[in-house]
């Protein structure tokens, strides 16, 4: 059904081997995010929340970073 839609849509699936997380675009956003959070000594659970949707904002709105991860593909 998805497949369906999205011929419709004129989306093309990029279908990922299973159990390859190298290929998984949002590791890469985890493994940014845990570098840049781990620099930080938080005091307060709200202050580590509102840091992560920061940056968490600031990466997928990176045309670059999926760009790059395109790449690999075409």
């Amino acid at each position: 059904m998805v497949e369906k839609i999205a011929e419709i849509l004129n989306i093309n699936l990029i279908f990922l081997p299973p159990y390859s997380p190298c290929l998984n675009p949002i590791e890469d956003v985890w493994r940014k995010i845990k570098n840049i959070i781990s620099n930080h000594d938080f005091k307060e659970v709200n202050e580590l929340e509102k840091e992560f949707l920061t940056i968490f904002n600031e990466i997928i709105g990176e045309v670059s970073f999926y760009e790059n991860w395109l790449k690999q593909f075409i």
